[in-house]
C-alpha cells in the first residue's frame, strides 16, 4: 500500500514510529505496533491538518502522552507493552482527551470490554477504511474543541 506520508528515519529512544507531519493542527498520537496501521491512520489525520505523533507500544504511548499535550489518541487495542484498553483507561482518568480504539479484535473480548461505554472513547472495527476512519477522527476531535479542524 502506497501512502503519501512521509516516514523520516525511526527514534528507538523515543519507542515511537516517527513523528508525522509539521502543521499546527490539532495533535494525535497514534499508537500501533503495526506500521502500515500507523502510516494509514497517520495520512488520514494529517489529511485534516493534525500532527500526528506515533508510538508502537502501549507503554511508549503513555510516555509520550505524559510529556505532551494531545488533542486525540488513536491506538491499537492489541499490542505487546501495555495494551489499548489499558491505555485509554489511564488517559481517561487523567484527562479528558478522546481516544478513538481501533481493532481487530471482537467487541465482547474481555479488554475491549474494558473500554466500551467509557467516556470520551470510540470503538472502530479493523479493517477500517479511510473514510470511516477520517469521520471518526473528525467526530472526536469536534466533540472535544469544536471548531478545531479547519476541513475544505
Amino acid at each position: 500500500m502506497a501512502c503519501g506520508v512521509p516516514i523520516p528515519s525511526m527514534n528507538p529512544d523515543r519507542g515511537g514510529w516517527p513523528t508525522v507531519g509539521s502543521r499546527r493542527g490539532p495533535k494525535v498520537l497514534v499508537v500501533d505496533d503495526d506500521r502500515m496501521s500507523v502510516l494509514m491512520i497517520a495520512r488520514v489525520a494529517s489529511g485534516l491538518g493534525c500532527d500526528c505523533v506515533t508510538a508502537r507500544t502501549g507503554a511508549s504511548a503513555w510516555r509520550e502522552f505524559i510529556r505532551t499535550r494531545f488533542d486525540l489518541v488513536v491506538t491499537d487495542l492489541n499490542m505487546p507493552g501495555g495494551d489499548g484498553a489499558v491505555l485509554a483507561r489511564r488517559i481517561r482518568e487523567r484527562s479528558e482527551v478522546p481516544v478513538l480504539l481501533v481493532t481487530a479484535l471482537d467487541a465482547a473480548t474481555p479488554a475491549a470490554c474494558g473500554v466500551i461505554g467509557l467516556e470520551g472513547v470510540e470503538v472502530l472495527r479493523k479493517p477500517v477504511v479511510p473514510p470511516d476512519l477520517r469521520h471518526a477522527i473528525e467526530r472526536r476531535l469536534e466533540d472535544g474543541h469544536p471548531g478545531m479542524l479547519q476541513t475544505a
